[in-house]
């Protein structure tokens, strides 16, 4: 079936903050004695530099203010997700601590154990999939609206969320969106990109180099 008809699209504004590994610069076939900023690829014009570990979205910097006022104000409900996650998906939340206890300059994410914060407003979307998404998905409506029930295809199901519900599920295997609303509907939405496996096993291959540590 095509997903797209599960849905019905609306332009809507998104915000992301997000700490990404897609795309790196890899150093599986550099040798070890090499150093990182003097490799090039042979079959491309230029090799990023720049890209060789996990780092946050570029166009996340133009909105640092708000992302630092969002982590104060927002820190006791992060926690608490961090919490339920913890209890109900302890599996999950494992794995998913080992990428943010490894990103880089010890950086501590603020969804921890999760790496990505995506704030939206008046979000309705059509039927989809997150398929660089990894492992779970936590989603928690905000706002004055009545309507824009979350339905998750595949279960059948059909949510009426509340402000500050969570609803925690695998977003890459379960086709996913919400109705219209009337009012003022957002979402934050927290999950973590699958790339982060790659930086947690071997660094993007740059482990065993003698030039980084």
């Amino acid at each position: 079936m095509d997903t797209k008809a599960l849905g019905i699209h609306h332009t809507f504004q998104s915000f992301h903050y997000s700490v990404y590994n897609r795309h790196s610069t890899q150093g599986h076939t550099v040798p070890n004695s090499f150093h990182p900023l003097k490799t090039q690829h042979i079959d491309v014009a230029h090799t990023n530099h720049s890209q060789m570990v996990p780092r946050m979205l570029p166009k996340s910097k133009e909105y640092d203010v708000i992302y630092h006022n969002l982590t104060i104000s927002l820190a006791d409900l992060f926690k608490w997700v961090e919490e339920l996650v913890r209890k109900f998906f302890p599996e999950e939340f494992d794995i998913l601590a080992k990428f943010c206890n490894v990103l880089p300059l010890n950086t501590k994410s603020p969804v921890y154990p999760l790496s990505v914060l995506v704030v939206n407003l008046d979000v309705t979307t059509r039927g989809h999939r997150d398929r660089k998404d990894y492992r779970i998905c936590v989603i928690i409506p905000w706002g004055k609206h009545s309507s824009g029930h979350f339905c998750i295809y595949e279960l059948g199901l059909v949510f009426k969320m509340n402000p500050g519900d969570v609803c925690i599920f695998s977003s890459k295997d379960l086709t996913h969106f919400n109705l219209h609303f009337h009012g003022y509907c957002g979402s934050i939405v927290l999950h973590a990109d699958e790339e982060l496996q790659v930086w947690e096993k071997d660094r993007n291959g740059w482990e065993a180099n003698a030039h980084m540590t």
